[in-house]
């Protein structure tokens, strides 16, 4: 049974692993700066890290390519699980937050809403706040990457982006999207 998600279990390793070390950088800001906030991202980037690796660790790398199921599943558990990490360090940080408000916050963040239900945000430590909004900045890049990776897999007209291609049931995501990824980075 496992080995029928192996390919979804690899990749969702390997981007919660990814996440982990974005981590890194906040963390980095708040010992430069001291602001007493880096034994949350110590423990968030431990758990996070920790986390992905013995996932993806846990299935061996797939040999076959995702489908358009597992694609889907792919990303509802992209937009679902990267959140949880994501509210660690503000929920290990802001003890009146609870955890419905921190998985708020990163799901804010990870949309790219600018949604919040904290107050006082000039009060924040420095790393938590450039936490929130590097989240922000991720979330965006990662709808721009989503639309353009994800909706041409799907059969609608209006979908494709070239009209004469015939969708299957495999589908091999091009570098086009980590190509815009870049672009998008450098900009």
């Amino acid at each position: 049974m496992i080995n029928r998600f192996a390919p979804v279990l690899f990749v969702l390793g390997i981007l919660i692993l990814g996440f982990g070390f974005l981590m890194l950088v906040p963390l980095s800001l708040s010992w430069l700066s001291a602001d007493g906030a880096h034994g949350a991202y110590d423990e968030a980037v431990f758990i996070t890290i920790a986390s992905g690796a013995l996932l993806s660790l846990s299935v061996r790398r797939p040999q076959r390519e995702k489908r358009v199921r597992e694609s889907c599943l792919l990303v509802a558990l992209i937009w679902s699980l990267l959140p949880a990490f994501g509210a660690l360090p503000l929920y290990l940080h802001i003890r009146e937050l609870s955890w419905t408000d921190a998985y708020f916050e990163a799901v804010s963040g990870r949309t790219a809403t600018g949604a919040t239900v904290l107050s006082g945000l000039d009060r924040l430590p420095l790393s938590i706040n450039f936490w929130r909004t590097f989240m922000h900045w991720i979330g965006g890049l990662g709808v721009v990457v989503l639309a353009v990776a994800i909706l041409p897999m799907f059969p609608s007209g209006y979908l494709r982006q070239n009209a004469g291609v015939r969708t299957t049931s495999r589908v091999k995501i091009s570098s086009r999207p980590i190509n815009m990824a870049k672009v998008h980075t450098q900009v």
